[in-house]
């Protein structure tokens, strides 16, 4: 019997060897991380965690509400609905990063929101959203405003056993006129 050249054993210790520290790496405790700290661009080990630890209970939605130039409120609006799923999606969702960015930048508020309104209100999440809020506004409506707010609220998703849960209402944000 003749024996594989020495490039297809290398070859299949490599793979071999690669294969086993992927495995490894998915493991839950971060311990196993090492193999892939020495992946400095993440392309040799894959993250194929599929599950969070903590899996979101929750969807998050961002409501505003205007003020006209003339002082007349709006009643609230909701800023971004989430996107329904179909089948189409299992290929391609392009929508999906803006619901992943604001379900992200809704939770690093959760974490400012102990800290009181001032943590709240410097907070990179904060603005953020206020800026999302206002490019909404002005997608959707050219009349000229003097300010808005906005509230941020948690509902259990689609099953709508519950209404939305209110957890932050910005203050009234003024905007200079043009």
């Amino acid at each position: 019997m003749k024996r594989p050249p020495l490039s297809e054993l290398v070859v299949a210790a490599a793979a071999t060897a690669m294969l086993t520290a992927t495995f490894f790496s998915q493991h839950p405790n971060r311990l196993f991380d090492r193999f892939r700290a020495q992946d400095k661009i993440g392309f040799w080990l894959p993250n194929w965690r599929f599950f969070a630890p903590e899996p979101a209970q929750n969807d998050f939605h961002i409501l505003h509400r205007t003020l006209s130039v003339d002082g007349t409120e709006s009643e609230w609006r909701e800023t971004h609905q989430t996107t329904q799923r179909k089948l189409a999606h299992f290929v391609w969702f392009p929508s999906r990063r803006t619901d992943k960015g604001i379900f992200d930048t809704t939770a690093d508020l959760m974490g400012a929101i102990p800290f009181g309104s001032e943590a709240v209100l410097r907070s990179p999440a904060y603005r953020t959203l206020a800026a999302f809020v206002l490019r909404r506004i002005r997608e959707t409506s050219p009349a000229p405003i003097a300010g808005y707010q906005f509230m941020l609220a948690s509902s259990t998703g689609y099953d709508g056993a519950t209404e939305p849960e209110e957890i932050l209402i910005s203050p009234f944000i003024p905007l200079e006129q043009q």
